[in-house]
This record gives structure tokens, C-alpha cells and sequence, in this order.
């Protein structure tokens, strides 16, 4: 078992080109893939009514990162879109951030998301005194 594992080991890491005969047979060996490429796709939502939120939790289903702008809709239908894609995301065990006062993003637990306060300030040169 060691010795064929040898082998093995051992012609996936330095194949033999010399002979075309084993070079068709080396074409159907499994390679070993060391990583993967991260996909991260990205969607942002502007809800009208709440009709489009079986959209957003199939977008969040898939594994989306999905931005959720509630400014164009009322109260009401912003508490109810709320709720719908809080219950998915609970239920998916998605993470859910406060970008803004009407704006959401739901991302997966793999991806982190990085909340930084950025303190603005009035440069010294636009200040005026006050006579």
C-alpha cells in the first residue's frame, strides 16, 4: 500500500513526458487543485413595493451579498420588507448590518464587514471667527 502510494505521489508530482503513449493516460489523472478562486457577488436592492422581496431573499439564498435601499418605500412596507428578509436571513444563519438609517446589507457569515467612523471636519482655513 505505501510503495503504490509512493508511486503514485510520486508520477502525479514528476510526470513522464518521454512517451506519448502515457501521455494520453496522464490527461485523464485527477490534478490537484491547492485553492479556489473567492466569488463574491454583489447586489443592491431598491424595493418599490413589497412584491420584489421574493427577489432579495432568492438573491440572498445564493449566497448574494445583497444592499437593500428602503428610501423610496413608506413605513409600513419599509417594516414589513424588513422583517421578511430579517426572517430569511435568520433563518439561513445570514449576517445582517445597519449600513445607514434606511439601508441594509445581509452577507454571508464568511464575509466580514468592516464598520469604521469617519470623523469629518471643517478645515482650519474655511473656519471664520465670528465679530
Amino acid at each position: 500500500m505505501a510503495v503504490n502510494l509512493l508511486d503514485r505521489l510520486t508520477s502525479f508530482l514528476m510526470p513522464e513526458d518521454d512517451n506519448n503513449d502515457n501521455l494520453a493516460s496522464h490527461e485523464n489523472k485527477p490534478r490537484l487543485k491547492l485553492f479556489s478562486e473567492a466569488v463574491l457577488n454583489m447586489s443592491v436592492a431598491i424595493p418599490l413595493n413589497f412584491d420584489d422581496v421574493d427577489q432579495y431573499a432568492e438573491a440572498i439564498r445564493k449566497g448574494k451579498v445583497l444592499i437593500v435601499n428602503m428610501e423610496n418605500i413608506d413605513a409600513a412596507t419599509r417594516q414589513r420588507v424588513f422583517d421578511y428578509l430579517n426572517g430569511v436571513s435568520y433563518v439561513l444563519n445570514i449576517e445582517v448590518e445597519k449600513i445607514s438609517k434606511n439601508m441594509m446589507i445581509y452577507v454571508p457569515r464568511h464575509v466580514d464587514v468592516c464598520k469604521e467612523l469617519f470623523a469629518y471636519s471643517i478645515p482650519t482655513y474655511v473656519k471664520q471667527t465670528v465679530q
